[in-house]
């Protein structure tokens, strides 16, 4: 079963297509059948969002987790300050591999809920907010501490 535009009745079957071609004509471009840029940037929009909380990008995770890489190779050189020895490589190994894949693990369930609520008709806004909350938190309080460090 072919689908038919409700509109201008276009079958979207090979038969159509060789009947329009044999006839010397076009096909219709109703709003239907055609949608211009306007009616599906809505769409590629919410694509767009679902495909960057859940896509992998190069082995890194998904591509909206990339601002917490510097995060989670940082947070094992923490350690070092702290711990010496052949146990502070053990443990920022660790520490690096637990970070990697809860920032992973992390992003791909706020992408789902980023997904749910968007096929939904739900606002994303705080989730998102929610998701970079930490990230932002680090970085002030970086900002703040760093002229006490230099």
């Amino acid at each position: 079963m072919a689908w038919t535009c409700p509109q201008c009745g276009w079958k979207d079957k090979p038969s159509h297509h060789k009947y329009y071609a044999s006839k010397g004509l076009t096909r219709p471009s109703c709003e239907a059948c055609n949608p211009s840029f306007k009616q599906r940037l809505p769409g590629l929009r919410r694509d767009l969002i679902i495909g960057a909380f859940s896509n992998s990008y190069m082995g890194y995770g998904p591509l909206a987790s990339l601002p917490y890489i510097p995060l989670v190779m940082l947070l094992p050189v923490t350690v070092l300050f702290w711990v010496h020895g052949t146990v502070a490589s053990v443990l920022s190994l660790l520490l690096f591999i637990a970070g990697w894949f809860a920032n992973t693990y992390i992003a791909t369930r706020v992408g789902e809920s980023i997904r749910h609520r968007l096929l939904g008709g739900s606002s994303i806004f705080a989730l998102v907010i929610g998701y970079y909350a930490p990230l932002l938190l680090v970085l002030a309080v970086t900002l703040i501490l760093a002229p006490f460090f230099i």
